[in-house]
């Protein structure tokens, strides 16, 4: 592995030193060292994933949050950028409702920005029409002289392939974590059953309110920095279609399971509570059901001695509001 990542840096001319140590809250994710003293982060990255792109698109767009810069291509094999500084948010105040707001308004940029992912090609071509010389006749057979290379321009799936793909995972995600949980004893009382019947109602929860479903499939406090200057960096990258709402809903659940704070379940608790006096209070509901039972599966297999936080505690509060959830969708059915 050692010297994989070595010969990796030295594709792009880094020069590692010593050797690559494990990052906390990760199981692949490698912290590098060059020989001028810059830290660089390695993580493996399969060749169908489209993160890479997405990644080297957003600098057209000027998102309002920091994120890596890929050094690497998609065919590489692995994801290395510049290590971002700042503090992994899952080893700070993750659970205060100053913070919890902060995310949810990072995450909505983070949405709007995918819905601009189309426009990326379009100013692509605009900034390279302003790189045109002066004189140059645009009738002309020869072509300007471009000053760098274009990028690879991302163009998201179709809808139809988007909610095929998240119809998909929440299924086997349901009937996984079901399977988990039975074998292992834990939440023996959860209506998971009824729980999968609203899923299969629902149908609606897959299709994109404006825009595109794609998301970031880890929005929580392992991959997320609150950097020097007060701004939110985002890492952990993998960029698949997911149900609405999900990026908010794995945050809650994510930090339900781990927080010391007994204030983080009325705090939930409120959070749907104002949805379900919104549009789409159905579909929160069944959401955040199904991301509490992502991140209990998610908790359970890591070793006890990774599981951060009062997380006997935590699986505890996330079967009640669990049980809440399902009620509330069975409440309005009737």
């Amino acid at each position: 592995m050692h010297e994989t990542l070595r010969a990796l840096c030295s594709r792009h001319g880094i020069v590692m030193i010593g050797e690559p140590t494990l990052l906390p809250h990760s199981q692949a994710s490698w912290l590098l060292t060059g020989s001028s003293g810059e830290k660089w982060i390695a993580k493996p990255n399969r060749p169908e994933d489209k993160s890479v792109e997405m990644l080297r698109s957003f600098k057209m767009l000027h998102p309002h949050f920091r994120h890596p810069l890929p050094l690497t291509k998609p065919e590489d094999g692995y994801l290395l950028y510049e290590s971002i500084p700042g503090q992994v948010l899952a080893d700070g105040a993750f659970d205060t409702p100053e913070i919890v707001e902060t995310v949810f308004e990072v995450i909505g940029r983070f949405r709007a920005m995918m819905r601009s992912l189309s426009l990326v090609p379009f100013l692509e071509e605009k900034l390279n029409q302003s790189r045109i010389p002066p004189g140059w006749n645009s009738m002309d057979s020869a072509a300007p002289p471009q000053s760098g290379p274009r990028s690879e321009s991302v163009k998201p799936m179709p809808t139809r392939l988007q909610i095929a793909g998240s119809f998909r995972w929440a299924h086997q995600l349901a009937a996984s974590a079901s399977t988990l949980t039975t074998s292992l004893g834990v939440w023996t009382d959860a209506p998971i059953r009824r729980f999968q019947e609203q899923l299969d109602r629902h149908l609606s929860i897959h299709i994109p309110v404006v825009g595109n479903n794609l998301s970031h499939t880890a929005m929580h406090p392992e991959h997320l920095l609150v950097c020097e200057n007060g701004e939110i960096g985002i890492v952990g990258w993998h960029i698949e279609p997911r149900p609405r709402f999900y990026m908010n809903h794995t945050y809650l659940a994510w930090a339900l399971l781990r927080s010391e704070k007994p204030a983080l379940l009325p705090l939930c608790r409120d959070y749907l509570s104002r949805e379900r006096a919104m549009d789409f209070h159905k579909d929160h509901q069944l959401v955040h059901a199904l991301c509490l039972l992502e991140q209990l599966a998610e908790l359970l297999r890591r070793p006890a001695d990774q599981r951060a936080g009062r997380w006997r505690d935590g699986i505890a509060l996330a079967e009640a509001l669990f049980r809440e959830c399902v009620e509330a969708m069975t409440e309005d059915a009737g």
